[in-house]
C-alpha cells in the first residue's frame, strides 16, 4: 500500500489486524500470528501507540479488557539490550511470562467470569467455555447483520439495474404498455377464434350431400359456398375478398388465428416479465430497508456505512478480544503445570504453542527487523548438540510499516518467516542507504546461484526496469 502521510495507511494496518483477529475467532481455530515490523524502534512503537489510540476501549459491559493488568493490544518484542526499558512502557514477552503463572490465571479467571456474567446476565452461572461459546454466537449475529445488509444491497442494485435495462426509466409506464398490448392481442385472438367458430358452424350446417359431392358442383356453386362462408365470418378476418375456395378461406382463418395466438403468448410473457421485475425490485427494496434498520435506516449509504463502522464492526473487536481471552484461560487451564514450568524451554514443541497462546492476548506483536528473526527461532537437538532453527512460514501476516525506509537485505530474512505480507509505505520518501557494497551484492547473488557472471539481469515490469540487486532502492519499491 503506497501513499504519503495522511492517506489512511495506519487505518488500513489496524483494519487488517482487526479483520484477521475477528475472522479467526468466528472460525473457532487458532489465533492469527500477526507481526508488524519496521527498521527502527520508533516506527514499531508507533504501531502499538496507534493500537491504544484507535482500538478504543468503548463503553458498556464489553468495554476494555476482562483480564486484569492487560491494557494494550500490542506485544512489543524488544531487543535484549532494551528489554528493561521497554517493559516500563509496553507489554513485552516478560509481561506475558508473568501472566503464565498459577496465581495470575486464578485471578484472571475470577475477573473474566465476573465480567462475562455481567455481559450475559441470563447465563451468569456458565463456565469459561460456555461464555466463550456465547461470545462467538454474539459475533456471528453481528456478522450476519453485516452480511445481510451487503447481500440485500447487492440484490437491490441488481434488481434496479435489471429494471432499468428492461423496462426503461419509467417501469410503470412500460408495464401499462405491455398490459395494453396483451389486451389488444387477446381481443384480436378472440375475434379470430369467433371467425373460426362461425366458419366451422357454417360448414357443419351445409347439406351432407353438398359436403360430400361438392367437388362435382359447378364453379358458380363453389363461389356461392365461398360467399356464404365469408358472410358467416363477417369482418372478423381481413384479406378474404378475392378468395373463392372454401379450403383457402379455412387456411387463411386458421393461419391468422395461429399467428395471433403466438403474438398473445409472447405479449403475456413480456407482461409477466415486467410484473416479476417490478415485484422483485419492490421486494429487494423492502428487504434492504429491513436490513438497514439495524444501522439506523438511513437512505444515505455513507451514513449507513458509518453506522456499521461505529456499530457492528466496532462491536466485533471487543467481542473477539474477550473471546480470545476466554480461549487463553481455557488453554492455560488445560495444561497449567506444564506451561508454568516451560518458560525457558526453546524447543519447537514449546515455542510454537507459546506463540499461539500469547497471540490470544494480543492481536499483534511488533518488532524491528533486526530482532524479529531471533524472536521466531527455536532449538533442535542434532548430532549430539543443540542447533538453532527458524519458524519458517509461521507468521500468518507480516506487516511492514514505513517500508520506504527499510532495506531489502534487512527485511528479507523476516519474509521467510511469514506466509504473506502487507507492505505499507511511501515510495516518494528518501530511500535508505545500503551498507552493502556493490561487489558484495554481486558476490551474494553469485553465492545464491541467482547469477552466473558479473552481469545482473534487468526485469522489465509495468512500473520500472528492476534489477535484483539490493543496493538500488528500499523495500517499498521492491514490493511495488
Amino acid at each position: 500500500m503506497n501513499g504519503p502521510q495522511g492517506t489512511g495507511k495506519t487505518t488500513m494496518l489496524l483494519s487488517a489486524v482487526a479483520g484477521l483477529w475477528v475472522k479467526a475467532a468466528l472460525e473457532g481455530g487458532d489465533p492469527p500470528v500477526i507481526v508488524a515490523a519496521s527498521s527502527n524502534n520508533q516506527a514499531v512503537t508507533n504501531i502499538i501507540d496507534a493500537f491504544g489510540k484507535d482500538f478504543a476501549a468503548g463503553d458498556g459491559v464489553f468495554a476494555g479488557r476482562w483480564l486484569p493488568g492487560i491494557k494494550s493490544f500490542g506485544m512489543f518484542l524488544p531487543s535484549h539490550s532494551r528489554r528493561m526499558e521497554a517493559a516500563q512502557r509496553y507489554q513485552t514477552e516478560a509481561f506475558q511470562a508473568e501472566c503464565e503463572s498459577v496465581s495470575y490465571v486464578e485471578r484472571a479467571r475470577a475477573a473474566w467470569l465476573d465480567a462475562a456474567g455481567k455481559a450475559f446476565p441470563e447465563a451468569k452461572d456458565e463456565d469459561v467455555a460456555g461464555f466463550v461459546g456465547r461470545l462467538r454466537d454474539r459475533m456471528t449475529a453481528e456478522v450476519d447483520k453485516l452480511r445481510l445488509i451487503d447481500k440485500t444491497l447487492d440484490r437491490r442494485r441488481t434488481c434496479a439495474e435489471t429494471l432499468l435495462s428492461e423496462l426503461g426509466e419509467d417501469p410503470e409506464e412500460e408495464e401499462t404498455r405491455r398490459a395494453e398490448a396483451v389486451d389488444a392481442s387477446q381481443e384480436a385472438a378472440d375475434r379470430l377464434a369467433a371467425a373460426r367458430e362461425a366458419l366451422d358452424h357454417y360448414l357443419a350446417s351445409e347439406s351432407w350431400v353438398v359436403g360430400v359431392f361438392g367437388f362435382l358442383s359447378s364453379v358458380k356453386r363453389k363461389r356461392k359456398r365461398a360467399l356464404r362462408a365469408k358472410l358467416a365470418i363477417g369482418d372478423r378476418v381481413g384479406g378474404l375478398r378475392d378468395i373463392t375456395r372454401i379450403q383457402d378461406i379455412e387456411a387463411r382463418v386458421s393461419d391468422a388465428l395461429r399467428q395471433e395466438q403466438k403474438t398473445l403468448a409472447s405479449a403475456k410473457q413480456q407482461l409477466a416479465r415486467a410484473v416479476a421485475l417490478t415485484q422483485q425490485a419492490a421486494a429487494s427494496e423492502l428487504a434492504w430497508r429491513k436490513a438497514a434498520e439495524a444501522f439506523g435506516s438511513s437512505d444515505d449509504l455513507e451514513v449507513l456505512e458509518r453506522q456499521a463502522d461505529l456499530g457492528s464492526r466496532f462491536d466485533l473487536f471487543p467481542l473477539a478480544t474477550h473471546y480470545w481471552e476466554g480461549r487463553w484461560l481455557m488453554a492455560m487451564e488445560a495444561d497449567l503445570n506444564a506451561i508454568t514450568t516451560s518458560h525457558e524451554k526453546t524447543g519447537r514443541k514449546a515455542v510454537e504453542p507459546r506463540w499461539q497462546r500469547r497471540m490470544m492476548l494480543t492481536p499483534c506483536a511488533v518488532a524491528t527487523f533486526a530482532s524479529l528473526p531471533g524472536k521466531l527461532s527455536c532449538s533442535r537437538f542434532q548430532g549430539g548438540k543443540f542447533a538453532t532453527d527458524s519458524l519458517y512460514n509461521f507468521i500468518d501476516l507480516l506487516i511492514v510499516d514505513e517500508a520506504g525506509q527499510v532495506l531489502p537485505e534487512v527485511a528479507g530474512v523476516s519474509f521467510a518467516l511469514a506466509k504473506r505480507a502487507l507492505v505499507i509505505g511511501d515510495t516518494q520518501q528518501i530511500e535508505p542507504i545500503s551498507a552493502v557494497p556493490g561487489p558484495v551484492d554481486i558476490g551474494n547473488l553469485k553465492d545464491s546461484e541467482l547469477i552466473a557472471g558479473e552481469e545482473v539481469p534487468v526485469y522489465r515490469g509495468p512500473h520500472l526496469d528492476d534489477e535484483i540487486k539490493t543496493i538500488h532502492d528500499g523495500l517499498m519499491r521492491r514490493a511495488k
